[in-house]
């Protein structure tokens, strides 16, 4: 997948926006679309208010309880940029920030953001974790707690563990 520059994109965005307020202006009106703006505008406003006051709240929450500050927080952050979004002046950021509105659309984009990180013992052996915020349906915790006289280690496993 190619990557548009950044400039053609800073070109190419507004001039979009243009064209997509002359077509709706045409299709309803100059008073009714910049009424339709100024509504979606002041829509994003309020919601930028609450989710950043709430973001700000439940990170804060996060941290006192000792939890990393990301644990949770996509579909919230995916909200404020909702917010943002509408806040921008055009129809297409409109409908982008109304799309991420809906929480379909954000419970797909927080499953797609996964952190990656990789683990290295000794000089050959790599483990590969992902981290996903938590669902429903998911259970709470990854960790199964076993006592020693429930783990055991055959031979067959010291075989394919790498020597150090």
């Amino acid at each position: 997948m190619r990557f548009i520059p950044l400039p053609l994109l800073l070109i190419a965005a507004p001039l979009a926006e243009i064209v997509a307020f002359g077509l709706v202006v045409q299709w309803i009106g100059f008073w009714s679309a910049f009424a339709l703006l100024m509504l979606t505008s002041a829509i994003g406003f309020l919601i930028v208010r609450h989710q950043g006051f709430g973001l700000i709240s439940k990170v804060s929450e996060l941290a006192r309880n000792g939890r990393p500050p990301g644990t949770g927080i996509g579909s919230d952050l995916l909200t404020l940029v909702a917010g943002l979004l509408l806040m921008a002046p055009g129809f297409l950021t409109d409908i982008a920030g109304l799309l991420l509105l809906l929480p379909f659309v954000r419970s797909r984009i927080s499953g797609k953001a996964v952190m990656k990180t990789r683990v290295y013992s000794g000089s050959a052996y790599t483990e590969r974790y992902e981290f996903r915020e938590r669902t429903a349906g998911s259970p709470t915790s990854g960790v199964v707690d076993l006592d020693a006289a429930d783990y055991h280690r055959d031979e067959e496993d010291e075989r394919r563990l790498p020597k150090e």
